[in-house]
Order: structure tokens, then sequence, then C-alpha cells
């Protein structure tokens, strides 16, 4: 299974600043906790996976409820970042970067017998090292360096047989 690019829509920032002043009385370390939701993720690729497995039936009312439930259904959950940019010298610096990137479950249905379930979570990981070059007074800046990413995806029932799968991957963070 493929991971498609993934991008995280900034909701909130936290700054937290060290005491630690340069000789230009600008703050060189900077930690912050970013929180949004990933976009472009896997989530395609896994309900189209399960629709081709057969897990993409419409599963009607139950015992206490009516209508229908179309299937794979998917739900999106809100992924956090850490950052901590620590300046060396003039315009230059380095970043660590660590963070949840995307995170989805998808439950898909087969409609055989008494019903046919699969729920799938599946997790982003991400973590850098990057090399920062700011402006004069280093309020904005670019951050580019190599990133390892984490793809973590299980069947979360519990009568599953079904081994987690995980893949390391190399990629590229630019911000």
């Amino acid at each position: 299974m493929k991971i498609g690019l993934c991008i995280v829509i900034c909701l909130a920032t936290i700054g937290l600043q060290a005491q630690e002043l340069d000789e230009n009385q600008v703050k060189r370390l900077y930690l912050s906790v970013t929180g949004g939701v990933g976009l472009m993720g896997p989530q395609s690729d896994i309900e189209n996976q399960m629709r081709a497995s057969g897990l993409g039936d419409t599963q009607t009312g139950g015992w206490f409820s009516s209508g229908s439930t179309e299937h794979p259904k998917s739900s999106k959950i809100p992924t956090l970042s850490l950052a901590a940019n620590y300046w060396l010298q003039g315009r230059q610096g380095i970043a660590l970067e660590t963070g949840l990137v995307d995170y989805i479950e998808v439950n898909g249905y087969d409609d055989i017998g008494i019903g046919n379930y699969m729920f799938l979570r599946s997790a982003i990981w991400s973590a850098s090292l990057n090399y920062m070059l700011g402006s004069q007074n280093r309020k904005r800046y670019l951050s580019i360096g190599p990133a390892l990413l984490l793809h973590h995806i299980k069947d979360d029932a519990s009568y599953s047989r079904t081994a987690a799968q995980t893949n390391w991957l190399v990629g590229f963070n630019a911000s």
C-alpha cells in the first residue's frame, strides 16, 4: 500500500521560548506544538482496496436502527507535531521535527451470513532533522532536510488474526 502526500493544516500553535539570548537579543531556542488534520494520505487507497476485496457493501439497519450505511466508511483524527528550532549563528540553524502526520480509521463491510467487518487503523509518523536559513531578524525561515516516515496499519478487530503491517520510508521535509 503506498503513502500519498501528507499535508498538515495548522489549527493552533503554542510557542515556548528559552531565555538564552544572543548578541542581538534574539531568542535562540524555539519550541512549538502544532495540531491539524492530514490531507491526501492513504485513505483513498485503503478504501479502494476494501472495495476490491468485497468489503464495500451497504449495511442495512439492524435490530435497533433503520436506514443503511455505505461502506467503506472513514474518519480522520486530528494530528500533532512537535518542533524544536535552534539558531546557531547569524541566519543559520537546525530544527528537529517529529509528530503524527496522518491518522485514519476505515471500516469495511461484506454482506455475507451475519456480516463480515474489517476495522483498519492507519497512522503515519514522521521525524526529521532540518537545516534552517532565516531572514535577517530570524522571523521568517526556510527549513529543509531528510525525513524518516513510519506507516503502521492494523486490523483493529479483537478477533482478528491479521498481523499489523509497518513500513519505514525515507522522505524529504520542507517548511
